[in-house]
């Protein structure tokens, strides 16, 4: 999983079974950046009823730490709006001076993303890797305004290492 990106989000995820209250697609700008968390594991925190919510936490967290596991870009991947895609590096800083532009096209964030769930998937963990993803990821700040949707995935916690230590 990347340090930080940003896009708009998928049209064809976002419509019906998902989204029947929505004619229109609902394109997100996701954020990822270091911070604390205070999720719980594989549940998601948002009620079914608070539709929106519901349906971005389980596309951009769930499917994306599934699809990581199993290295199947296919299960996150059908997420991502192609046409405006902008992926961003923010070099774990908060300070947006100091992101830059890594992923100028979904392709090049797919090739880096299969190229970490690879990496990680080769990789002893003392945990199981699914669990570990869930653990830290924190995706609880999810503003939706109309058809538009701000989702701030947070990444802050390291996965312990079978041989010992902490990754990243």
């Amino acid at each position: 999983m990347a340090p930080f990106f940003a896009a708009p989000v998928l049209e064809e995820s976002r419509k019906a079974p998902y989204w029947p209250s929505h004619e229109e697609p609902i394109p997100s700008l996701v954020s990822v950046t270091k911070g604390p968390t205070s999720m719980s594991h594989d549940r998601n925190p948002f009620p079914s009823s608070d539709q929106d919510r519901h349906e971005i936490w389980k596309m951009l967290v769930r499917n994306d730490v599934d699809g990581f596991v199993n290295e199947d870009w296919s299960i996150f991947g059908a997420a991502f709006k192609h046409d405006g895609f902008c992926g961003l590096d923010a070099k774990g800083s908060l300070d947006p001076s100091d992101w830059q532009v890594r992923f100028p096209t979904v392709e090049t964030y797919r090739d880096a993303w299969l190229e970490d769930a690879s990496r990680s998937a080769a990789t002893a963990y003392a945990e199981d890797r699914r669990d570990a993803l869930f653990r830290a990821t924190n995706m609880l700040d999810i503003r939706v305004q109309g058809h538009t949707a701000m989702a701030r995935k947070i990444f802050d916690d390291a996965m312990a290492l079978a041989a010992g230590g902490l990754r990243d």
